[in-house]
């Protein structure tokens, strides 16, 4: 609450989205940042309430595991969610995720990537890009962890992580359980 007060400069409940992103976790605005608060359910597409700060913005973000976070960054440029992305939103999703700013890295691993017979980067192909070159999606990574970090901090992040997967694996193993006689 006194992250979010503090910013609230105007004191009406609201903070805006470029508050967020500046002053909150310190990173810059970029595409996919905004497809976070796209999914949140505002009147005022540039800024957020406190609940929708708590529960969409920090919460759910910073609670996903590295597979969701590559899912959710795929979902945002797969446009049509036909489990494929053509190589033109690739290209317009890895320029946004590093705000215009390509390193030769990142440019060595987009002619190195794993293409359908169609010329479409399919999901598996998405996660495999990931784990040979893991800078390309290093910003959506250091933009949760930048989230945890000024809000809460990591090591609640870590007993937060720790306790829902606990709860998780609890709840999975009830439903596991054979009742009959």
């Amino acid at each position: 609450w006194d992250i979010f007060k503090r910013h609230d400069t105007t004191h009406d409940g609201y903070i805006s989205v470029d508050t967020y992103f500046d002053k909150v976790v310190f990173e810059p605005k970029s595409t996919v940042g905004q497809a976070l608060f796209a999914l949140i359910d505002t009147d005022d597409p540039d800024k957020i309430e406190f609940g929708e700060f708590v529960q969409q913005a920090v919460c759910t973000f910073a609670c996903l595991s590295p597979a969701e976070m590559l899912r959710f960054a795929f979902m945002v440029y797969d446009k049509d969610k036909s489990g494929v992305m053509e190589v033109e939103q690739l290209h317009d999703f890895i320029w946004k995720l590093h705000n215009s700013d390509v390193s030769n890295n990142v440019q060595h691993a987009m002619q190195d990537l794993t293409l359908d017979e169609l010329g479409r980067l399919p999901f598996d192909s998405f996660k495999l890009l990931n784990k040979q070159y893991p800078q390309v999606m290093y910003p959506l990574f250091r933009l949760q962890q930048n989230t945890m970090r000024f809000v809460m901090g990591p090591k609640w992040w870590a007993s937060k992580l720790r306790r829902l997967e606990y709860e998780r694996v609890h709840r999975c193993a009830i439903l596991q359980v054979d009742v009959s006689p």
